[in-house]
């Protein structure tokens, strides 16, 4: 999006396929936020990808909350990374009410990743 651009003129005349289309935009250009943030908080390669998609459905969840006085990829940030903190925050919860080591589950998360790897 150029210098100039308003994104929430366009966004509050945006028919629904509009508004979609407009979204993937700036998640595309945006999506090496998406992968920092994925990267940082998840270690398993198989749980980023549902992580990911967790944080792209909070995002358009949200979208209608994004009302253009800060740059898009600030308020992606933001929700991704609030995203994250509650997604920790809930598997820390859950980890602890049945009472198993997170250092267990962290060994086993490298040892299925490096199996994932070498089958692929």
């Amino acid at each position: 999006m150029g210098a100039g651009f308003s994104h929430n003129k366009v966004y509050k005349k945006s028919s629904k396929n509009t508004k979609q289309i407009l979204f993937n935009q700036l998640l595309k250009e945006n999506e090496g936020i998406l992968s920092k943030v994925v990267n940082q908080f998840i270690a398993s390669e198989y749980d980023r990808k549902d992580f990911k998609q967790e944080i792209i459905y909070q995002l358009w969840k949200s979208y209608d909350s994004f009302s253009g006085r800060s740059k898009f990829s600030t308020w992606m940030y933001r929700v991704s990374l609030n995203t994250a903190l509650k997604y920790l925050k809930k598997k820390k919860k859950i980890i602890s009410s049945i009472g198993i080591d997170e250092n267990l589950l962290q060994k086993i998360d490298v040892k299925h990743t490096r199996l994932r790897n070498k089958q692929n």
